[in-house]
């Protein structure tokens, strides 16, 4: 797998809101199989329902269950809508990426396809390991439910969301720029003064025009070792690129390379991410300030940095 291909998938993955539910309601069926088997394999009797009474219990709860991802996704919209209405448009991203969020729904998914599964083998004689496993899925939904409340109101507040941002912040300019300025100036890192000089090409962008989402850095320096040359990434990540717009410059050599080879390396998309920009963060929460001190709003106490 190359680096864009893992770099898709992994943004795929944790940017879909409805991969875990998914997963989830398939994993239930299965669970349900294997608990149904091995009821008929114990011959369980240890709650006693009959087959009237267990049918309606289960049968209340897939109700329930699907009441619950309902107002699930009710609520989710209703904080997102209010969220972007006072702070900015560009927090959906992250509501989407949280993991408390997909794991709630898929614990819900999970009982309510669990549910379903067992209504239609309430049979003699009664499973009565599955009306259990129910019960106790049912449980733990409440739980969570009750949890999902609680958090959903609490990180969607400002200070929550500005300290998300900055922790973000502060771990990407971490990972990019490893060498941080001291008073040390033996440890300082220095200014590049690099004179490039007049390249040898001009890679241009032959795909769709779009937002520089993240870079291969690794990926770009194994491709000038092995054409023996030096390789400049005209625009910065975040920058927007048409198509027909300079992408890299070449220099000392590298006739032979081509768009398609460099393009391995890089992630054109169409809105910026987090995870190689640091300036995003900072435009977030400048987006956040500028809202909060607008005539609209005119909640200057929200601005980032001012006291309640």
């Amino acid at each position: 797998m190359t680096w864009l291909q893992h770099y898709k998938l992994r943004n795929f993955v944790t940017s879909s809101l409805w991969l875990v539910p998914v997963l989830c309601g398939v994993m239930a069926i299965v669970c349900h199989r294997i608990a149904w088997e091995f009821d008929l394999w114990t011959q369980w009797e240890l709650l006693g329902y009959s087959q009237d009474s267990a049918r309606s219990l289960i049968g209340a709860i897939s109700a329930a269950m699907l009441t619950f991802i309902v107002f699930l996704m009710s609520m989710l919209v209703i904080a997102l809508q209010v969220a972007v209405g006072q702070l900015t448009p560009r927090i959906i991203v992250f509501a989407f990426r949280k993991w408390v969020i997909k794991l709630a729904l898929g614990i819900f998914t999970f009982t309510y396809m669990f549910s379903i599964a067992a209504t239609g083998r309430i049979e003699k004689p009664v499973p009565q390991l599955v009306v259990l496993l129910t019960i106790i899925f049912t449980v733990i939904s409440i739980a969570v439910f009750l949890y999902f409340v609680d958090y959903m109101g609490k990180s969607f507040r400002p200070i929550s969301i500005c300290e998300e941002l900055a922790e973000a912040g502060i771990k990407i300019i971490e990972t990019i720029y490893p060498v941080l300025q001291s008073n040390d100036k033996n440890n300082a890192p220095r200014s590049l003064t690099t004179d490039w000089g007049v390249s040898t090409s001009v890679i241009k962008n032959e795909a769709r025009s779009g937002i520089i989402m993240a870079f291969d850095a690794e990926g770009l320096v194994k491709i000038a070792a092995r054409n023996n040359c030096v390789i400049r990434m005209v625009p910065h990540v975040g920058d927007f690129v048409p198509n027909g717009d300079p992408l890299f410059s070449i220099y000392e050599g590298g006739e032979c390379l081509r768009y398609n080879e460099l393009a391995q390396s890089l992630v054109l998309g169409v809105e910026r991410t987090t995870q190689q920009d640091p300036e995003f963060v900072f435009r977030i929460i400048v987006d956040i300030a500028l809202k909060a001190l607008s005539p609209a709003i005119n909640d200057p106490t929200t601005t980032p940095g001012r006291p309640a």
